[in-house]
């Protein structure tokens, strides 16, 4: 026999569980702040070929997706993806992923693309720059481009069919295929950020990044200033921070830009993986958050 107490609970504790369910059927979406404004890149595919994202300005859309070898959700993407890139490849959507793990090498990237026939080139996020900058901390998450702004039109899954642990046999959430046919009819999508639920990227950091002796010496071998007498070490280090477009640009098309100090834009930048590492720490990227 059940107590006066939960019976008198009963219709409150029908109500919370109600109130909990449609909570998870909308956890998907969130409104968590992400930078939605995407940036410039230049990197190598696992066959050596360069991708820059700019490059792609005549396209309808761009589509990146985040792969790590090994992860179940991003291996489980792939077919559906690759039924999504045929279907608008056509349309003039441009299909470009992007590896943010410095220990999956050029030969796992290309035998894992081909064991999931994977057909969309996989160019290497080196030091896992460009995840940084976007705050993306899983990979399997997926970010619709629009060329004409680049700005970041949806960014997250792929649709409802994956969680942690389980696949779900009733799609009921489209978000990819949403976001593109409203771009292609020109309308803006309606929902914009979903929660990624790949697995964790490896966004490690240096515990500390020194302007004067680490960072100083960097910038002044990869982005030399051009005026006589002057170099990054004659500016203070709040001046230098404020120059973080700059740099955040250069180290992802591993050139100099065309705002930068020398003007010579084109020059090389090629920044090695410890110096990324270093400055990402520099100006604040945690693998989180970042506090400009």
């Amino acid at each position: 026999m059940k107590s006066p107490m939960l019976s008198a609970l009963g219709p409150v504790l029908c109500c919370l569980s109600f109130l909990s369910f449609m909570a998870s059927v909308h956890a998907e979406e969130t409104d968590k702040d992400l930078p939605m404004q995407m940036v410039n890149f230049r990197m190598t595919d696992a066959s050596g070929k360069t991708h820059e994202l700019f490059a792609h300005a005549d396209k309808k859309a761009v589509v990146l997706f985040s792969q790590l070898n090994g992860c179940p959700i991003v291996r489980q993407s792939f077919p559906y993806l690759e039924e999504i890139k045929a279907k608008y490849g056509p349309k003039g959507v441009e299909f470009l992923y992007f590896n943010s793990n410095d220990y999956d090498d050029d030969e796992a990237i290309l035998a894992e693309a081909k064991d999931y026939n994977v057909t969309a080139p996989i160019v290497h996020d080196s030091g896992a720059t460009l995840s940084h900058v976007l705050q993306s901390e899983r990979s399997g998450e997926i970010f619709v481009v629009d060329p004409t702004t680049w700005k970041i039109t949806y960014r997250g899954m792929a649709d409802d069919r994956f969680d942690y642990g389980l696949q779900r046999s009733l799609v009921e959430k489209f978000w990819l295929i949403d976001s593109l046919d409203a771009m292609l009819a020109g309308e803006k999508p309606k929902v914009s950020k979903t929660i990624a639920k790949g697995c964790l990227l490896p966004l490690e950091l240096p515990e500390e990044a020194k302007f004067t002796e680490q960072v100083v010496p960097i910038l002044d071998a990869r982005l030399p200033m051009c005026a006589p007498g002057v170099s990054w070490a004659t500016l203070t280090e709040f001046e230098a921070r404020k120059k973080k477009a700059t740099l955040v640009e250069a180290m992802l098309t591993q050139r100099v830009p065309a705002n930068a100090e020398c003007g010579k834009d084109g020059k090389e930048a090629p920044f090695t993986l410890g110096e990324r590492l270093l400055l990402l720490k520099w100006l604040g990227y945690t693998g989180g958050p970042v506090a400009d």
